[in-house]
């Protein structure tokens, strides 16, 4: 369950780590929007090999963990087609929390693909409630559509 727990980590800092060199980029990040997202997907892609589905296979069967990961596919699509922009907003609505207040602070978001907004604008909506007077969100994609 460690080996879990530092994979799921290290996942996340790489995520986070990822969205650096788009900042960088600026409005050129626009045009290598479909270089970025590959680039992005090819991480995630190895991250979760590397980091669940091997260790999925170590500790047990082969079959457990196809049977797994289709399960999550499957989740997540029937949870994308179920919430419309509108039921994500409603849904995250009091989800996050500060743990101290942040009056006068620039905050840089960080989010992995940007799909509906709605959970960047609930933190954002939170950190300004808490004080923050400039947030800037940082995420590695945008996913075309309704937003």
């Amino acid at each position: 369950m460690l080996v879990l727990l530092l994979a799921a980590t290290g996942t996340a800092v790489a995520t986070g780590l990822g969205a650096i060199p788009v900042s960088l980029l600026g409005r050129r990040a626009e045009v290598l929007r479909p270089f970025l997202l590959g680039v992005a997907s090819g991480t995630m892609a190895v991250a979760s090999l590397l980091g669940l589905l091997l260790p999925g296979l170590q500790e047990g069967s082969t079959a457990a963990v196809l049977a797994g990961a289709l399960a999550g596919v499957l989740f997540l699509g029937v949870v994308a087609r179920a919430l419309d922009a509108r039921d994500r907003r409603t849904n995250l609505l009091g989800a996050f929390a500060l743990g101290q207040s942040l009056p006068g602070r620039r905050v840089a978001l960080l989010d992995d693909v940007v799909t509906t907004g709605s959970t960047v604008a609930e933190c954002a909506r939170v950190l300004r409630v808490g004080g923050a007077v400039e947030i800037e969100v940082w995420a590695i994609g945008r996913a075309d559509g309704e937003s």
